[in-house]
């Protein structure tokens, strides 16, 4: 295995499978919903399209056989935290998801397990637009996160559901297709068949006056946790700061929408008015820099949690914000961003030197994909510059893994 050292003079080894603690699991490309950004549409010629990239239907529909092959305590013997989560699709559609969980939860997470060296039990989080399915099946939900519970003493496992209103117009302006009082009585299901809820906002121009209101709701209908999530703030703040004032392109600083079926097109501010002090709070941080996306030392979060992301299709990347852009933008040059444009750049070297497939679980197993040089060669571009032609810095890492700013990007909890 090859050491590195990252550009804070600290040595660490690659990740391996054996040492594995944490993944972000996305076991279905599909979702019934339109929210406006998204990875899995595309703008096009004013049209919102399904991103040209990404499988759907049954295709997008992860093999169940490959979930059981790859969680196995033989592999992760001291694994501990699952995200179902992902970029394209929300993981409970899919059509075994029930008998997923199960084998997730009871089966992986045995504690009696012989293979098990860990001392904490199997944790999962679920993110979920929760208005789909019927209000039998998030009963059934919540009886085996109950269950599991009750056999493996796991009490921090949970289905974050995102609301981000309070009536079926507010909550549709963002997520479309989600019915605001649908999704109410599935997560009051889940919560009665004993299944833990928290409850994910995100605050829009058009919402935020509701925030109080949802987290009154959300105390009074029994979720354990409420919380804004801002993680999503800081690259937008980023793109404000940099982007803007330097280039005069705001295409990275909104959220564009356009027509989806009878649903209107719209554009939104990525950070609320009423949260503007976060932006100047960001830009202090950016200030200690003269050339801030080639300067700012990079600590990798999920490097650092010993976490990876796996998609619908069987492919593990060093975190879930590399999936959308690795891939080759299919749109007329005339179709994207100034900043989107030259951000893209910064993955050819990459594509050329690894090209794809070689991180699929499909053709290879686990442990031989986390040895790949592909993940040093990240590594080693933190302390190069966004310029350079061998093993460029990304942009992207800059925006999430910055240290000047990964204290910003932490969603605060509140315990209810």
């Amino acid at each position: 295995m090859v050491t590195t050292i990252n550009n804070q003079g600290v040595q660490f080894i690659m990740h391996r499978a054996n040492e594995l603690k944490e993944v972000q699991l996305e076991i279905s490309s599909n979702c019934q919903a339109g929210c406006m950004e998204c990875s899995r549409w595309k703008m096009l010629d004013g049209k919102q399209i399904p991103n040209p990239n990404v499988k759907f239907g049954a295709a997008g529909n992860m093999s169940i056989d490959l979930i059981k092959e790859t969680f196995d305590r033989k592999i992760l013997p001291v694994f501990e935290f699952i995200a179902l989560d992902g970029n394209y699709g929300d993981s409970l559609i899919h059509p075994q998801s029930l008998e997923i969980i199960e084998h997730l939860l009871l089966t992986f997470g045995d504690r009696k397990n012989p293979a098990l060296k860990t001392n904490v039990p199997v944790h999962i989080e679920i993110n979920s637009n929760g208005g789909y399915h019927n209000k039998d099946y998030w009963y059934e939900l919540g009886k085996l996160f109950a269950k599991h519970r009750e056999l493996n003493g796991d009490r921090e496992s949970s289905v974050c559901f995102g609301i981000d209103g309070t009536d079926n117009e507010t909550h549709d302006k963002y997520r479309r297709n989600v019915v605001y009082d649908k999704v109410i009585e599935h997560a009051e299901q889940f919560i009665k068949g004993g299944g833990r809820a928290e409850w994910k906002y995100l605050e829009f121009d058009h919402n935020v006056h509701q925030t109080d209101e949802a987290r009154k709701i959300a105390k009074e209908m029994g979720f354990k946790k409420f919380f804004v999530k801002r993680s999503r703030w800081v690259d937008a703040a980023l793109r404000e700061i940099v982007e803007q004032k330097q280039t005069g392109d705001s295409s990275g600083t909104t959220i564009q929408g356009a027509k989806l079926g009878k649903k209107a097109g719209a554009t939104y501010s990525r950070i609320p008015k009423a949260k503007k002090d976060f932006v100047k709070k960001v830009e202090q941080q950016v200030s200690k820099y003269k050339d801030y996306f080639n300067e700012v030392p990079i600590s990798c979060y999920w490097r650092n949690q010993k976490r990876i992301q796996i998609e619908y299709d069987g492919a593990v990347w060093q975190c879930c914000h590399f999936p959308p852009v690795y891939s080759v933008d299919m749109r007329p040059d005339n179709q994207r961003g100034k900043w989107e444009l030259e951000k893209a750049k910064e993955y050819d070297y990459y594509r050329a030197t690894y090209g794809n497939d070689w991180n699929n679980l499909n053709k290879h197993n686990l442990v031989n994909i986390l040895e790949h040089p592909y993940f040093d060669s990240i590594e080693r571009s933190w302390s190069h510059t966004t310029k350079d032609k061998i093993e460029p810095r990304l942009s992207r890492c800059v925006e999430k893994c910055a240290i000047t700013t990964k204290a910003l990007t932490k969603d605060k909890r509140e315990r209810l």
